[in-house]
């Protein structure tokens, strides 16, 4: 089975969902999520301070330029760093390793 038809496998799955629902739970529940969170609500404060303006705008046009903002800031990498390492702890390894054995199997099975 090539690397190709695991991961194609394990999206039909649905693993990799169930595993973005874990690290988004995991780290909203955690001091860091919340960190985070009071990091955006400030950053998004200090941009309707400095124009406010942005209040007047409907919700989809706010919404586009404050993500192109956040986006152009550092805020993101500081997170993406945070759930790398999340992904090495030995308890996320062990449930990707453990799935991608599964499909393995189950694939080995089917051909025979």
């Amino acid at each position: 089975m090539l690397p190709e038809d695991i991961v194609l496998q394990l999206k039909k799955n649905g693993f990799f969902d169930s595993l973005r629902k874990q690290l988004l739970t995991e780290f909203q529940m955690s001091d860091a999520g919340q960190q985070f969170s009071d990091k955006l609500n400030n950053f998004i404060e200090n941009k309707i301070e400095n124009d406010p303006s942005l209040l007047e705008r409907n919700s989809s046009s706010f919404y586009e330029h404050i993500s192109s903002e956040i986006e152009k800031s550092d805020t993101y990498t500081s997170l993406r760093d945070q759930i790398l390492e999340t992904l090495k702890r030995s308890d996320f390894q062990d449930k990707i390793d453990e799935e991608i054995r599964t499909v393995t199997e189950k694939a080995e099975a089917d051909e025979q």
